[in-house]
C-alpha cells in the first residue's frame, strides 16, 4: 500500500523545475554583470546608451550622465565586434600610432556642439616667406677714399662740410706742394731741351724719353693730363694743384681743414655713390637653405611706413656668427631720390616659392613636443590620431612628408578638445576600464 502524499511526485518535479530555471536565470545574470554574450548578435538586442563625454558609461535606458549630468546618446545598432568606438570600425589595416593617444567616435550631435571643422590634405605651393631685419649701408663698391699724393699745404678748401654733394670732377681742395712745384720746372727744362735741335738722332731720343718721364711723374703726384698740357702752353709751373671727386656721391667723412699740412697717409674725404643702397640682413640658420643670390626682397623702413621698396639678394656670407646663429645676406636696392639713407633700420621679407607639395592646413597639426601629429577624420564622427612628418610652412599651409595623404580630411579647430578626449580613453584603456569591445552594460 503506497502512503505517499497525494501529488508528492508532481511537487517533486516542479520543484526541480523551479531550482533549474532560477540556476539557468543566475548564470544569465553572471554572464551578463561580465559583458559576455550569448545568443543573439548585440545589434539584435534592444537599443543602449552611453554618455559622450564618458563612452565607457553604458545604460539600457535614456537618461542623464551620473558622472558628468550629460545626457545619453543611443550607440548605433552595428556597434560590435571588430569595432573602434560606437560601432565605427577602424581604417583596415591601420592601428593608433600615437603615444597616450587613441582613436575616438563623437556623436553628430556632439561634433556639430563644439563646433569643429575640417581641411583637406591636398596638393598645393608651399609660398615660404621668410622675414628678418637689418640695415642700410653705402655700396661699397662705389665708395672712395680722396688722398692726396704728395705733401703740401691745403690753401683752400671748396668742400668744407659732411653730407654735401658733390659731382665727378668737383673741385675739393687746393694743395701747394714744393715736390709738385719742383717736377713742375723738371718738365719745362725737359720741354725746352726737346725744342732744341741736334744731329745727333740718339741725343733726340733721350731727350723725349726725358720729357715723356717728366709727364709720368706729374701724373703720379695727382695732377691730370688737362693741368699738364696747361703747363707745357704756358710755359708756366702752377703753384697749386686742385684735387677733384673721382665721381658724383655725397661726402660721409671729411678730415681737412684750411690751412692744415696734409701727406699722403692721410685720408682728407671719404665720397659715397648713394644711387644704390646696400642692405645688411640677418637671416636664422634655419632658414637660408630657401635663399640664393638674384632671390627677390622687400623692404620697410620705418622713416616710411606702409611703402615697401624692392630689391634683390646679392650676396651671401659665407660664414654664420657664433653668437646669434644667423647669416648676413646683402641686398642691393635701388635709390635715385637718396631717399634711402645708410644706417636705416630695415625689415625684410624674402618670398618664396618652389613645387607642388603634399600639404595640409596649418591648423590641423598638433605638436607633442618630440612629436607632431593630426586627427584624421572618417565618416564625420570617427577620429584616428595619426603621427606626421612636417616640412616647409607657410602661415596657412604646411608640408607633410608623411602620415597622411592626398584626400584625407583633418581636423582643423576644436582640436584640444579632440585629444582630451582621445588622452582620456587611453588612460581608462590603460586602467583597463575601456576596450575595442562594447563597454558592459549598467542598470540606469
Amino acid at each position: 500500500m503506497n502512503d505517499s502524499p497525494r501529488f508528492a511526485k508532481t511537487m517533486g518535479v516542479l520543484r526541480w523545475i523551479i531550482f533549474g530555471g532560477m540556476t539557468v536565470f543566475a548564470v544569465v545574470m553572471a554572464l551578463s554583470y561580465f559583458g559576455v554574450t550569448t545568443g543573439a548578435a548585440p545589434s539584435a538586442g534592444p537599443t543602449q546608451y552611453h554618455c559622450p563625454m564618458h563612452p565607457t558609461y553604458v545604460s539600457n535606458q535614456p537618461g542623464d550622465c551620473p558622472i558628468c549630468g550629460m545626457s545619453l546618446v543611443p550607440i548605433p545598432k552595428d556597434a560590435g565586434a571588430g569595432t573602434g568606438e560606437a560601432g565605427t570600425p577602424h581604417p583596415a589595416g591601420r592601428t593608433p600610432e600615437v603615444p597616450g593617444l587613441v582613436p575616438i567616435t563623437l556623436e553628430p550631435r556632439r561634433v556639430q556642439m563644439i563646433g569643429l571643422r575640417t581641411g583637406v590634405v591636398e596638393r598645393r605651393v608651399i609660398a615660404t616667406s621668410t622675414r628678418a631685419v637689418g640695415y642700410a649701408t653705402v655700396d661699397e663698391t662705389r665708395t672712395a677714399s680722396v688722398n692726396v699724393r704728395t705733401s703740401g699745404w691745403v690753401r683752400k678748401l671748396f668742400v668744407n662740410q659732411m653730407g654735401q654733394r658733390v659731382s665727378k670732377g668737383q673741385p675739393l681742395l687746393s694743395l701747394y706742394s714744393q715736390d709738385l712745384y719742383s717736377a713742375q720746372q723738371d718738365l719745362l727744362v725737359a720741354l725746352a731741351a726737346r725744342e732744341r735741335t741736334s744731329a745727333d738722332e740718339a741725343f733726340t731720343s733721350t731727350r723725349e724719353r726725358l720729357l715723356d718721364a717728366s709727364r709720368d711723374r706729374l701724373r703720379l703726384l695727382g695732377m691730370t693730363d688737362e693741368d699738364i698740357v696747361s703747363v707745357e702752353k704756358t710755359g708756366q709751373a702752377l703753384s697749386e694743384l686742385t684735387l677733384r671727386s673721382p665721381f658724383s656721391g655725397v661726402v660721409l667723412d671729411k678730415t681737412v681743414i684750411e690751412g692744415q699740412f696734409v701727406d699722403p697717409e692721410q685720408a682728407l674725404f671719404q665720397i659715397a655713390d648713394l644711387n644704390t643702397i646696400w642692405v645688411l640682413a640677418d637671416v636664422y640658420e634655419q632658414d637660408i637653405a630657401h635663399l640664393g643670390t638674384g632671390n627677390p626682397a622687400r623692404m620697410s623702413v620705418t622713416a616710411f611706413p606702409g611703402e615697401v621698396f624692392e630689391g634683390n639678394v646679392a650676396f651671401l656670407y659665407p660664414s654664420i656668427s657664433e653668437v646669434t646663429r644667423t647669416l648676413k645676406v646683402r641686398i642691393e636696392f635701388a635709390n635715385p631720390s637718396l631717399r634711402l639713407r645708410p644706417g636705416m633700420y630695415a625689415e625684410i621679407e624674402f618670398p618664396g616659392g618652389g613645387p607642388e607639395v603634399t600639404a595640409l592646413p596649418v591648423e590641423a597639426v598638433m605638436d607633442g613636443g618630440e612629436t607632431q601629429y593630426a586627427f584624421v577624420v572618417h565618416n564625420g564622427t570617427y577620429f584616428e590620431p595619426r603621427l606626421i612628418q612636417t616640412g616647409r610652412r607657410s602661415n596657412e599651409w604646411v608640408e607633410i612628408v608623411s602620415g597622411v595623404e592626398i584626400g584625407d580630411t583633418v581636423v582643423t579647430s576644436a582640436n584640444f578638445l579632440i585629444d582630451s578626449e582621445s588622452r582620456l580613453k587611453a588612460a581608462i584603456s590603460g586602467m583597463g576600464g575601456a576596450s575595442d569591445q562594447p563597454a558592459k552594460t549598467h542598470t540606469h
